[in-house]
């Protein structure tokens, strides 16, 4: 007589399975609903998918970006652009893909659901084009282990407080400068090396600041030993960074100016990342000779967060 051989799958592993394929259904349901307004295909990138009201990404966001990617491409509506600079922080440009569009996202927990806003928006800048929603239960992506928040943030409250030093961050009306990384979900294995990418529309002098997982703000260009931070228009400057543990949610911040920046050495031992910090850090000019009691010409900034992640199983 023939025996049955029965594999019996961990009970994680299926319930894991069957959470995935109901919020893969949920996301591609809410990727399709996007184009109700199009009248014709559009070229889209799928850029940052974040905590609301942050530009904190998570492993929750990585997961969203994934699929709305796959998703989007299997919609003849959608012509999804690589686009190595879609998770820009606050100042974006586009070349080559004028009248396109761009799919983003933001979440937030309310109750014992993690709730899920997707926008199509014009890269011109404007109204959103279309936005959908849908829901999934926290604990789904407990057992999928896809976390909601960065490892060093307890909360979303304390996410958003940490976007509060920004507010104030000076943007010149005529001198841009861009920034961005190269991974559009903004995401991070350990191990992983990220490019950095920032250009400006002026010749101008820059300086780079780097805010660690455990909200200490230090200058890491021009470095003590060179003060090479002069940055010709138009030229875009690259710089690769090994990402390494602690995990969690880190920031790059630049400045530009047209004038030298009056570096204090105290500023490579790095301080608490506070909006005074960064008032002092933009107000380091040097003008005829002399510190300045304010920027002596327009001072512009660029910014972008990262989330270093645990190795991927």
């Amino acid at each position: 007589m023939r025996k049955s051989v029965f594999f019996i799958l961990p009970v994680f592993l299926v319930c894991a399975n069957v959470f995935s394929q109901d919020m893969d259904a949920a996301i591609k349901k809410a990727v399709d609903e996007l184009v109700v307004r199009l009248n014709a295909p559009m070229n889209v990138n799928v850029g940052l998918i974040s905590i609301a009201e942050t530009s904190m990404p998570t492993a929750f966001s990585r997961y969203l970006h994934t699929k709305i990617k796959s998703f989007a491409a299997g919609n003849s509506m959608y012509r999804v652009v690589e686009d190595p600079g879609a998770a820009r922080g606050v100042n974006r440009v586009r070349p080559g893909n004028e009248g396109g569009g761009e799919l983003t996202g933001v979440y937030h927990k309310i109750g014992p659901n993690v709730e899920v806003t997707l926008y199509l928006k014009p890269l011109s800048g404007g109204a959103v084009i279309s936005s959908s929603s849908f829901s999934v239960p926290a604990q789904y992506l407990e057992k999928m282990e896809l976390a909601i928040l960065p490892a060093n943030n307890a909360t979303e409250i304390q996410a958003r407080e940490k976007e509060t030093i920004f507010t104030a961050l000076p943007e010149a009306d005529n001198f841009r400068i861009e920034a961005w990384m190269d991974s559009p979900s903004g995401t991070y294995y350990e191990g992983d090396v990220m490019t950095v990418c920032f250009v400006s529309d002026r010749s101008c002098y820059y300086k780079i600041y780097y805010i660690n997982t455990l909200g200490r703000m230090t200058l890491i260009y021009p470095t003590r030993q060179s003060a090479g931070n002069f940055l010709r228009a138009n030229t875009v400057k690259e710089m690769k960074f090994n990402c390494i543990p602690p995990y969690g949610n880190e920031t790059f911040l630049l400045m530009a100016s047209e004038d030298p920046f009056d570096i204090d050495n105290a500023e490579f031992e790095g301080v608490e990342a506070t909006a005074a910090a960064i008032e002092r850090a933009i107000r380091g000019l040097q003008y005829q000779g002399q510190r300045s009691a304010g920027p002596a010409a327009p001072v512009t900034t660029a910014r972008f967060s990262y989330t270093i992640l645990p190795p991927a199983r």
